[in-house]
């Protein structure tokens, strides 16, 4: 299986519509929500449940990624290397945000977080829900479910690997949009090493703007010596080589990216 166009429910497009909402409301952000110099980030507990929402970075900032290194990377852990800048900005507020989430699950007795970003802003609520993830021994019944739009990469096939050994405890939603260039980046010199991890749900909207389509994508299992790993989809996202930044804010599930929208929720 490559790609399965899946079939547009009112549950799953409402379902899925709503954490694209919260994401696309990280930019209405204000200085409350401000965490640290470098990251935007929201604790809020939403039809029971916590929802940890993350700001990205606006597409029309193209000089994030225009003066960033490519192939730059640090060990994350034992084997497993994760992307230098990401991860050197995420260390600036990691132990702010695990304090923060891990209080407020005591505080509540709500175990069931939800992580939900646009841009970069997936990729450090990923670090920072993996360091919940790593103490839920003090927790009952975690769980854990990541749901991120035009997320880059994050890390090698090591690390990626890692964050795939607890279905149904620890997911991860990854939502890309057409052609997006986002999703694909940071490029990488050697062409293997930045893997992504997670479901892909790939949204396509070149022929037909107002109709929702989402595809779930997924290339075969590939066994590497004593491990085995899921090869991305090379019939969604990763099918185009187009260095354009347009599809980066989406439409999601028709929720736009990138801007503060104060008008009603779609599904209201």
């Amino acid at each position: 299986m490559e790609k399965v166009k899946l079939e547009m429910t009112y549950s799953f497009v409402r379902y899925f519509q709503r954490y694209a909402w919260y994401a696309m409301k990280t930019y209405c952000f204000d200085k409350e929500d401000i965490i640290g110099e470098e990251i935007s980030a929201s604790l809020k507990v939403i039809d029971g449940e916590l929802i940890f929402s993350v700001k990205g970075e606006p597409v029309n900032n193209h000089n994030y990624w225009n003066l960033r290194p490519s192939n730059s990377f640090i060990e994350y852990a034992p084997g497993k290397r994760v992307d230098k800048l990401f991860y050197e900005q995420y260390s600036k507020v990691a132990l702010i945000l695990l304090r923060k989430i891990s209080n407020t699950i005591i505080k509540t007795g709500i175990e069931n977080v939800v992580g939900v970003g646009h841009g970069i802003g997936g990729v450090f609520l990923i670090f920072a829900l993996l360091e919940v993830w790593n103490i839920r021994a003090i927790f009952k019944d975690l769980q854990i479910k990541v749901v991120t739009f035009g997320q880059p990469y994050i890390g090698d096939k090591f690390f990626v690997q890692s964050l795939l050994q607890y279905p149904g405890s620890f997911d991860i939603y990854r939502f890309t949009n057409t052609d997006d260039y986002v999703s694909r980046l940071p490029e990488s010199s050697i062409g293997t090493y930045y893997k992504h991890t997670g479901l892909e749900l790939w949204n396509d909207v070149c022929n037909c703007p107002d109709e929702i389509k989402i595809y779930l994508c997924q290339g075969p299992i590939i066994k590497e010596g004593d491990s085995n790993f899921i090869r991305e989809s090379q019939e969604c996202n990763n099918q185009y080589t187009t260095k354009s930044f347009e599809a980066h804010n989406g439409p999601y599930l028709g929720v736009m990216m990138g801007q503060c929208l104060n008008t009603s929720p779609p599904w209201k």
